[in-house]
Protein backbone atom coordinates (compact mmCIF):
# COMPACT_ATOMS: atom_id res chain seq x y z
CA UNK A 1 0.00 0.00 0.00
CA UNK A 2 3.00 2.42 0.70
CA UNK A 3 3.96 1.96 -2.95
CA UNK A 4 0.36 2.69 -4.05
CA UNK A 5 0.53 5.69 -1.77
CA UNK A 6 3.49 7.15 -3.47
CA UNK A 7 2.60 6.34 -7.10
CA UNK A 8 -0.33 8.51 -7.02
CA UNK A 9 1.59 11.16 -4.72
CA UNK A 10 4.11 11.73 -7.81
CA UNK A 11 1.48 11.24 -10.02
CA UNK A 12 -0.35 14.44 -8.62
CA UNK A 13 2.66 16.79 -8.16
CA UNK A 14 3.62 16.50 -12.03
CA UNK A 15 1.13 18.13 -14.08
CA UNK A 16 3.62 16.84 -17.33
CA UNK A 17 2.07 13.78 -19.42
CA UNK A 18 5.45 12.38 -19.74
CA UNK A 19 6.05 13.05 -15.92
CA UNK A 20 2.86 11.18 -14.97
CA UNK A 21 3.65 8.11 -17.87
CA UNK A 22 7.08 7.52 -16.35
CA UNK A 23 5.64 7.76 -12.64
CA UNK A 24 3.66 4.21 -13.88
CA UNK A 25 6.13 2.83 -15.75
CA UNK A 26 8.34 3.38 -12.46
CA UNK A 27 5.46 1.59 -10.54
CA UNK A 28 4.93 -1.35 -12.26
CA UNK A 29 8.34 -2.12 -13.01
CA UNK A 30 10.02 -2.06 -9.37
CA UNK A 31 6.52 -3.42 -7.76
CA UNK A 32 6.11 -6.84 -6.85
CA UNK A 33 3.53 -8.91 -8.94
CA UNK A 34 1.11 -9.59 -6.57
CA UNK A 35 0.71 -5.61 -5.64
CA UNK A 36 0.57 -3.96 -9.27
CA UNK A 37 -1.87 -6.99 -10.17
CA UNK A 38 -4.26 -5.93 -7.56
CA UNK A 39 -2.92 -2.05 -8.88
CA UNK A 40 -3.35 -2.38 -12.35
CA UNK A 41 -7.08 -3.34 -12.02
CA UNK A 42 -8.08 -0.59 -9.81
CA UNK A 43 -6.71 1.66 -12.36
CA UNK A 44 -8.40 -0.18 -15.40
CA UNK A 45 -11.72 1.22 -14.27
CA UNK A 46 -12.17 -2.50 -12.82
CA UNK A 47 -14.26 -2.73 -9.74
CA UNK A 48 -14.98 -5.21 -6.58
CA UNK A 49 -18.40 -5.01 -5.01
CA UNK A 50 -19.22 -2.30 -2.81
CA UNK A 51 -17.62 -3.97 0.42
CA UNK A 52 -19.70 -1.66 3.28
CA UNK A 53 -22.50 0.33 3.52
CA UNK A 54 -21.17 4.44 3.73
CA UNK A 55 -24.10 4.76 6.41
CA UNK A 56 -21.94 2.03 8.66
CA UNK A 57 -18.24 3.23 7.75
CA UNK A 58 -19.16 6.97 8.96
CA UNK A 59 -20.65 4.89 12.56
CA UNK A 60 -17.44 3.11 12.24
CA UNK A 61 -15.18 6.31 12.30
CA UNK A 62 -17.02 8.39 14.07
CA UNK A 63 -16.20 5.63 16.77
CA UNK A 64 -12.70 5.21 16.42
CA UNK A 65 -12.68 9.61 15.92
CA UNK A 66 -14.43 9.90 19.30
CA UNK A 67 -16.99 12.45 17.38
CA UNK A 68 -20.96 12.33 17.66
CA UNK A 69 -22.36 10.48 14.36
CA UNK A 70 -24.42 13.90 13.67
CA UNK A 71 -21.35 15.71 13.52
CA UNK A 72 -19.15 13.49 11.09
CA UNK A 73 -22.31 13.25 8.68
CA UNK A 74 -22.30 17.28 8.97
CA UNK A 75 -18.44 17.45 8.08
CA UNK A 76 -19.01 14.70 5.17
CA UNK A 77 -22.06 16.77 3.90
CA UNK A 78 -19.54 20.08 4.06
CA UNK A 79 -16.87 18.51 2.08
CA UNK A 80 -18.87 16.27 -0.37
CA UNK A 81 -15.98 13.68 0.02
CA UNK A 82 -16.92 10.88 1.98
CA UNK A 83 -13.09 9.18 1.80
CA UNK A 84 -11.42 12.44 2.71
CA UNK A 85 -13.48 13.49 5.17
CA UNK A 86 -13.21 10.45 7.34
CA UNK A 87 -9.34 10.07 6.39
CA UNK A 88 -9.13 13.85 7.96
CA UNK A 89 -11.37 13.16 11.01
CA UNK A 90 -10.01 9.74 12.02
CA UNK A 91 -7.31 10.44 14.89
CA UNK A 92 -3.40 10.60 13.20
CA UNK A 93 -1.19 7.25 12.85
CA UNK A 94 2.16 8.05 14.22
CA UNK A 95 3.45 5.31 13.50
CA UNK A 96 2.08 3.18 10.51
CA UNK A 97 2.92 -0.40 8.89
CA UNK A 98 0.72 -0.15 5.67
CA UNK A 99 0.87 -4.00 4.39
CA UNK A 100 1.24 -4.54 0.81
CA UNK A 101 -1.16 -3.77 -1.36
CA UNK A 102 -2.49 -7.19 -2.32
CA UNK A 103 -2.95 -8.48 1.41
CA UNK A 104 -4.82 -5.51 2.18
CA UNK A 105 -6.73 -5.90 -0.39
CA UNK A 106 -7.56 -10.11 0.10
CA UNK A 107 -7.04 -9.61 3.92
CA UNK A 108 -9.24 -6.55 4.61
CA UNK A 109 -10.89 -5.35 1.67
CA UNK A 110 -12.26 -9.02 0.11
CA UNK A 111 -13.31 -10.58 3.51
CA UNK A 112 -15.52 -6.83 3.95
CA UNK A 113 -18.18 -7.93 1.36
CA UNK A 114 -21.34 -9.70 3.25
CA UNK A 115 -19.37 -10.10 6.19
CA UNK A 116 -21.60 -9.05 9.77
CA UNK A 117 -21.41 -5.50 10.79
CA UNK A 118 -19.02 -6.74 13.66
CA UNK A 119 -16.59 -8.13 11.41
CA UNK A 120 -16.89 -5.35 9.25
CA UNK A 121 -16.13 -3.21 12.30
CA UNK A 122 -12.91 -5.19 13.38
CA UNK A 123 -11.41 -4.62 9.73
CA UNK A 124 -12.14 -1.26 9.15
CA UNK A 125 -10.37 -0.59 12.65
CA UNK A 126 -7.24 -2.85 11.83
CA UNK A 127 -6.69 -1.72 8.07
CA UNK A 128 -7.30 2.26 10.38
CA UNK A 129 -4.68 0.89 12.53
CA UNK A 130 -1.60 0.23 9.96
CA UNK A 131 -2.56 2.88 7.74
CA UNK A 132 -1.48 6.68 7.97
CA UNK A 133 -3.97 9.83 6.35
CA UNK A 134 -3.15 9.43 2.43
CA UNK A 135 -3.51 6.18 2.75
CA UNK A 136 -6.83 5.91 4.33
CA UNK A 137 -7.95 8.36 1.29
CA UNK A 138 -7.37 5.52 -1.22
CA UNK A 139 -8.39 2.86 0.90
CA UNK A 140 -11.71 4.74 1.66
CA UNK A 141 -11.93 4.90 -2.30
CA UNK A 142 -11.39 1.62 -3.03
CA UNK A 143 -13.80 -0.17 -0.27
CA UNK A 144 -16.37 2.79 -1.67
CA UNK A 145 -16.00 1.50 -5.48
CA UNK A 146 -15.37 5.34 -5.88
CA UNK A 147 -11.60 4.17 -6.82
CA UNK A 148 -12.09 7.17 -10.03
CA UNK A 149 -9.29 6.00 -12.33
CA UNK A 150 -10.67 7.64 -15.61
CA UNK A 151 -7.61 10.10 -15.34
CA UNK A 152 -5.01 7.50 -15.74
CA UNK A 153 -6.80 4.86 -18.19
CA UNK A 154 -5.21 6.99 -21.31
CA UNK A 155 -1.54 6.99 -19.41
CA UNK A 156 -1.84 3.35 -18.74
CA UNK A 157 -1.30 1.98 -22.32
CA UNK A 158 2.35 3.73 -23.27
CA UNK A 159 3.35 3.15 -19.63
CA UNK A 160 2.57 -0.42 -20.01
CA UNK A 161 3.67 -0.89 -23.54
CA UNK A 162 6.80 0.64 -23.00
CA UNK A 163 7.54 -1.80 -20.14
CA UNK A 164 6.64 -4.69 -22.30
CA UNK A 165 8.18 -3.66 -25.62
CA UNK A 166 4.94 -3.57 -27.57
CA UNK A 167 3.10 -1.14 -29.91
CA UNK A 168 0.22 0.82 -28.07
CA UNK A 169 -2.70 -0.32 -29.87
CA UNK A 170 -1.61 -4.00 -28.99
CA UNK A 171 -1.30 -3.06 -25.29
CA UNK A 172 -4.83 -1.56 -25.69
CA UNK A 173 -6.23 -4.75 -27.05
CA UNK A 174 -4.86 -7.25 -24.33
CA UNK A 175 -6.28 -4.81 -21.04
CA UNK A 176 -9.65 -4.84 -23.02
CA UNK A 177 -9.36 -8.81 -22.45
CA UNK A 178 -10.06 -11.14 -20.09
CA UNK A 179 -7.59 -11.35 -17.18
CA UNK A 180 -7.85 -11.54 -13.64
CA UNK A 181 -5.75 -9.03 -10.92
CA UNK A 182 -3.39 -12.26 -10.92
CA UNK A 183 0.63 -12.42 -11.02
CA UNK A 184 0.31 -14.84 -13.64
CA UNK A 185 -2.36 -12.63 -16.19
CA UNK A 186 0.00 -9.97 -15.27
CA UNK A 187 3.17 -11.48 -16.19
CA UNK A 188 1.07 -11.90 -19.52
CA UNK A 189 -0.03 -8.42 -20.06
CA UNK A 190 3.18 -7.38 -19.73
CA UNK A 191 4.93 -10.13 -22.11
CA UNK A 192 7.35 -9.11 -25.46
CA UNK A 193 5.53 -9.00 -28.75
CA UNK A 194 3.30 -12.68 -29.75
CA UNK A 195 2.03 -13.81 -32.96
CA UNK A 196 -1.56 -12.85 -31.75
CA UNK A 197 -0.13 -9.36 -31.21
CA UNK A 198 1.27 -9.46 -34.73
CA UNK A 199 -2.25 -10.36 -36.00
CA UNK A 200 -3.77 -7.36 -33.74
CA UNK A 201 -1.26 -5.40 -35.72
CA UNK A 202 -2.11 -6.34 -38.80
CA UNK A 203 -5.60 -5.34 -38.17
CA UNK A 204 -5.06 -2.19 -37.33
CA UNK A 205 -3.00 -1.61 -40.33
CA UNK A 206 -5.50 -2.49 -42.47
CA UNK A 207 -8.10 -0.57 -41.38
CA UNK A 208 -5.75 2.28 -41.73
CA UNK A 209 -5.16 1.32 -45.15
CA UNK A 210 -8.85 0.87 -46.01
CA UNK A 211 -9.33 4.48 -44.77
CA UNK A 212 -6.68 5.91 -46.65
CA UNK A 213 -7.65 4.01 -50.11
CA UNK A 214 -11.44 5.03 -49.35
CA UNK A 215 -10.32 8.65 -48.92
CA UNK A 216 -8.26 8.79 -51.75
CA UNK A 217 -10.84 7.03 -53.90
CA UNK A 218 -13.79 9.67 -52.69
CA UNK A 219 -13.69 12.27 -55.84
CA UNK A 220 -13.07 15.70 -54.73
CA UNK A 221 -15.69 18.22 -55.55
CA UNK A 222 -15.26 20.06 -58.57
CA UNK A 223 -14.61 23.86 -57.56
CA UNK A 224 -17.15 26.03 -59.38
CA UNK A 225 -16.29 28.62 -61.61
CA UNK A 226 -18.17 31.36 -62.41
CA UNK A 227 -17.19 32.32 -66.59
CA UNK A 228 -15.92 35.48 -67.50
CA UNK A 229 -18.79 38.05 -68.46
CA UNK A 230 -18.67 38.40 -72.21
CA UNK A 231 -18.12 42.19 -73.63
CA UNK A 232 -21.45 44.00 -74.87
CA UNK A 233 -22.14 44.07 -78.06
CA UNK A 234 -23.33 47.58 -79.85
CA UNK A 235 -26.09 46.73 -82.45
CA UNK A 236 -27.17 48.69 -85.53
Amino acid sequence: MLAFARLFDALDRTTRTSGKVAALADYFRCTPPADAAWALWFLCGRRLKRAVKTAHLRQCAAEVAGLPLWLVEACCEHVGHLGETLALLLPPNSNPAPPPLAELVERRLLPLAGAPETTQRELLRAAWSELDTPQRLLWHRLITGHFRAGAWQALLVPALATLAGVEPPVMTHRLMGEWRPTPADLSRLLSGASAEDAAVRGACLIQTDLFITEEAATPLPVPLRLSAPRPATSRG
